[in-house]
């Protein structure tokens, strides 16, 4: 445990020492969630509880910057960035990755695959050109002698309401290639969210997945949300284990009891593709935000 904590006071202090003397900008946010849960392969009405902090420092020196963030007193990210006119140039040696978004499945949500590129120390390049924004991700491994990189890229649109995207993975250390795209649109109190990806496994065929999600503000201080995630046969197939395709639905209603007090009521009902019968989980819970 003394290790660790000197391990991270040093991940700290080497941050934010390109700060110089300037004092370093902090933020904290906290939450305390309590109420009753249940599904349909198990128990209902169970008391659940969660609650956790979050504290991040920041600080510049010119165009650099530091930043350091801390979950649950864990440290959960540290980087540096260099900020230029023309580009953005960000340093993190905690983890950097890039994924498929929302998109999921069976051998996903068991850590046997890897949608999009591993975490690890890299570089993320941002380029942004007035409503259209570039990006490069390239993070890598030792092994013996041996140094595997991983690469990413994507492209950004916003115009107005409309949102566009398209990110592509290449994993070296899986030999896997994937790549995503995304239409985001809102209009008054509706947003409407799109992604559709492909995840290619080494020697394997090209599998695919989407999301969807619609959001819908009812009233003020009150909130709704269902989505949908499909992942097919292939797809759901990707770790070698034979499997249907994948499906996920959930909805919740949020709405606000007092100032930062609010009442969430969600259920999420998943087909994992092996041919059990689908679960159905559902909660219903108060929480407070610090």
């Amino acid at each position: 445990m003394r290790k660790i904590l000197i391990g991270t006071l040093v991940a700290c202090m080497s941050l934010l020492g390109l700060a110089g003397m300037a004092a370093a900008d902090f933020s904290w946010s906290g939450w305390v969630d309590f109420g009753i849960t249940g599904t349909s392969d198990g128990a209902s009405g169970v008391f659940a509880d969660s609650a956790g902090i979050d504290v991040e420092a920041t600080a510049t020196s010119g165009p650099w910057s530091g930043t350091v963030a801390f979950e649950d007193f864990a440290l959960d990210d540290g980087f540096i960035t260099y900020g230029a006119d023309a580009f953005d140039l960000t340093m993190n040696p905690v983890g950097i990755d890039s994924d498929l978004g929302e998109i999921t499945c069976a051998p996903a949500e068991a850590d046997s695959i890897i949608l999009g590129i591993p975490s690890n120390a890299g570089l993320k390049l941002e380029v942004p050109t007035g409503g259209i924004d570039f990006f490069t991700i390239v993070n890598n491994v030792g092994a013996g002698d041996d140094v595997t990189f991983n690469y990413a890229g994507g492209v950004d649109f916003a115009m107005e309401a409309l949102g566009l995207g398209l990110v592509y993975n290449s994993d070296q250390e899986a030999e896997s290639t994937s790549y995503k795209g995304e239409v985001s649109y809102s209009i008054d109190d509706l947003a409407l969210l799109l992604q559709y990806g492909s995840f290619t496994p080494e020697g394997g065929d090209a599998g695919a997945g989407y999301y969807f999600e619609a959001a819908y503000t009812i009233a003020e201080g009150t909130t709704a949300l269902v989505s949908y995630i499909g992942a097919d046969d292939t797809l759901n197939s990707a770790d070698g284990v034979t499997r249907d395709a994948f499906s996920e639905i959930y909805g919740e209603v949020v709405t606000a009891l007092a100032d930062s007090v609010n009442l969430t009521i969600d259920v999420t009902s998943t087909d994992d593709g092996s041919g059990a019968d689908s679960v159905t989980a559902w909660e219903a819970l108060i929480g407070f935000s610090i």
